[in-house]
């Protein structure tokens, strides 16, 4: 019986009813066995696959955390010296996601290259604030094109509840606000509404968020607000509710170019499991991905138990075949997934 290593956090488990997919596996003749922390993963071994949500540990271990440093350590360790074995997703390529600038980045990349799908995307206009100086903060948003209002982002993009907490500030006379270091990005209005593309390997879901209402450049107090509590399914909020200037019409885009999206970022990233969250802007109706993330929540997948399972099984055959997924070894000790897209690609 094929075993698969796993690791999330206690409420991860709980949220996804992890349990379900523990018993589905088990009915398929594949054993999901739960990754203990204070062990060596050698002891606990063989795996054929391994999946992860080490988003919590990895933004600890960049903050200097002795304990996240050696979780991480352990598991590239392993990694390096275990080839063979399928992760879900790789390390490596989960730094670039982490780091908002950086994942910015990558995104406007993707919205840069020439088809079908890029053409309809942007990404708001993005900088990064090391410091409280408030002329250099106004240099840096004059010369990457940013306007009022913005919203100011943690730089860790994934992980600890502190990753969501956010302020809106609508002038410059509240630039004090932002809570250095950060990146801020101009807001761009949507009618509130947000379309989160979940994406679990080839497979591609859609679903329709409440998001913030539209805004204007104003002297105002900046908004802080905590992005959990405003886009979740069942989330209601003053800062969600439509002003009766905003469209209440609202088209959403085809399921196809949104599911093309999420491929492509996929394949930039190097990573299976996300979740990106999409606008339609609402003075062009142009698309703009204004967040991406590891192993999101799937509330909204359905029976997603099943199509998890049927992810995992994938992933145990490509492992038993010697399919294109075989970790390479790099120069920096850590892992990455060869025959996987880190440069863009077609969707």
């Amino acid at each position: 019986m094929p075993r698969i290593g796993f690791w999330m956090s206690e409420k991860k488990m709980k949220k996804l009813q992890f349990h379900r997919c523990i018993e589905l596996c088990r009915e398929r003749g594949i054993e999901l066995v739960e990754v203990k922390l204070d062990s060596s993963l050698e002891s606990q071994g063989p795996f054929a696959a391994i999946v992860h949500k080490l988003s919590d540990m990895y933004a600890d271990a960049q903050l200097g955390d002795e304990t996240a440093i050696d979780v991480v350590k352990h598991f590239t360790e392993y990694f390096v010296a275990h080839p063979e074995v399928i992760v879900l997703d790789p390390l490596l390529n989960l730094t670039r996601m982490f780091n908002r600038d950086a994942q910015y980045e990558m995104v406007k990349e993707i919205c840069s290259e020439k088809n079908m799908v890029s053409q309809h995307v942007i990404t708001p206009p993005f900088a990064e604030f090391h410091d409280t100086d408030r002329p250099t903060q106004l240099d840096l948003l004059e010369t990457a094109g940013i306007t009022f209002p913005i919203i100011c982002k943690p730089l860790v993009s994934d992980g600890p509840s502190r990753s969501h907490e956010m302020v809106l500030i609508f002038d410059e006379e509240y630039l004090a606000d932002a809570p250095v270091p950060c990146v801020v990005q101009s807001l761009i209005n949507h009618d509130a509404v947000l379309y989160k593309v979940f994406v679990m390997g080839d497979l591609n879901f859609v679903s329709e968020r409440p998001s913030l209402k539209n805004f204007k450049k104003e002297k105002r107090e900046s908004i802080f607000f905590h992005s959990g509590t405003i886009s979740k399914p069942t989330s209601s909020s003053e800062l969600t509710m439509k002003n009766e200037t905003e469209s209440t019409l609202h088209r959403p885009p085809s399921f196809d170019l949104l599911s093309s999206l999420g491929q492509q970022v996929r394949h930039k990233f190097g990573l299976d499991m996300l979740g990106v969250d999409v606008i339609v802007a609402s003075d062009d109706g142009r698309l703009a991905i204004v967040d991406v993330n590891f192993f999101p929540g799937y509330a909204d997948v359905p029976n997603f138990h099943e199509r998890f399972c049927d992810f995992l099984q994938s992933a145990v055959a490509k492992s038993a075949s010697s399919f294109g997924g075989v970790i390479e070894h790099t120069n920096s000790n850590a892992a990455t997934l060869r025959g996987r897209t880190e440069d863009g690609g077609g969707c």
